[in-house]
């Protein structure tokens, strides 16, 4: 898998800078199995909650993406971004790894800057859907 940096038009594509993704030891703290939408509507409110605790440009997350060829899209608008992400067919952990990094890429974070607060967004998401791959009994 390739993460997706910015490109025209605000798009997400392919080979755009940010280089492949590799196996992390906090992906430990990310939800286990296949993504649904319950683990998808989970992570969004914890990444938001702790994007606007750290003082960031807080996106609105969609599921699946308008372009079929992209796991992650984003489009800017005036008062914000849209991150979309798919969740067919894909692990929990590179749909949380895209939220995520839809986060970082929407507040136009890079660096040093982006490293720590990935890994604070990765914690949110850890305390907060420790089991979201895996539906609630009723």
């Amino acid at each position: 898998m390739v993460v997706r940096g910015v490109g025209d038009h605000g798009v997400v594509r392919k080979g755009a800078g940010l280089g492949p993704v590799r196996e992390r030891a906090s992906d430990a703290a990310l939800g286990a199995g296949t993504a649904n939408a319950v683990l998808f509507a989970r992570s969004a409110r914890a990444l938001q909650d702790a994007a606007r605790a750290s003082g960031l440009t807080v996106p609105a997350f969609r599921s699946p993406p308008r372009r079929r060829d992209c796991d992650r899209t984003i489009r800017r608008l005036r008062g914000g971004a849209i991150v979309a992400v798919r969740i067919h067919g894909r692990s929990a952990a590179a749909v949380q790894r895209d939220m995520v990094d839809g986060v970082l890429v929407a507040n136009e974070l890079r660096g040093s800057a982006a490293d720590r607060l990935r890994g604070q967004l990765l914690t949110a998401l850890g305390a907060a859907v420790p089991d979201a791959a895996t539906p609630r009994a009723a």
